[in-house]
């Protein structure tokens, strides 16, 4: 939701009273990646970016994103919201808004980070907020994608 719309009962309001929110401008449009697509009815080209992302995810770091066992934090609470934190910049680093990167250009980015599928436990990456941000910056960091 955050990619789409930074007041949803606005917006939900726009449409029951049979308006079109706002379209996102130059300057909102980094921030909101998918507002526009949203609102073009381009559902299934959101659907694309975000697959093709964790498809990236999954193909650099097989054993981790499918780990079911204790202390694994990937495919968890924590790993998918630092995921999900790390995809607006990560996006924006390879292309503009409304545009849909193959999941070889995210798996580029994601092989940069140079980390071990091994590397995604709950002792590196506490539990609760702390370990999001960690993992987050720790995927900034290792690819130079810019915030």
């Amino acid at each position: 939701m955050p990619y789409i719309s930074e007041d949803p009962v606005l917006d939900r309001d726009a449409y029951l009273n049979d308006r079109m929110p706002r379209l996102a401008d130059q300057k909102t449009v980094n921030r909101l990646i998918f507002r526009n697509m949203f609102l073009e009815e381009r559902d299934l080209s959101i659907t694309d970016v975000v697959w093709n992302y964790f498809d990236a995810v999954r193909t650099v770091w097989p054993s981790a994103w499918k780990a079911t066992g204790r202390g694994m934090m990937l495919n968890r609470t924590n790993g998918f919201r630092a995921l999900m934190r790390f995809l607006r910049p990560c996006y924006l680093h390879l292309t503009s808004p409304g545009e849909i990167p193959k999941r070889e250009a995210f798996q580029t980015i994601f092989a940069k980070a140079g980390m071990l599928d091994e590397g995604f436990t709950t002792e590196v990456y506490k539990p609760g907020t702390g370990g999001e941000s960690r993992l987050y910056h720790a995927l900034l960091d290792a690819t130079n994608v810019q915030e």
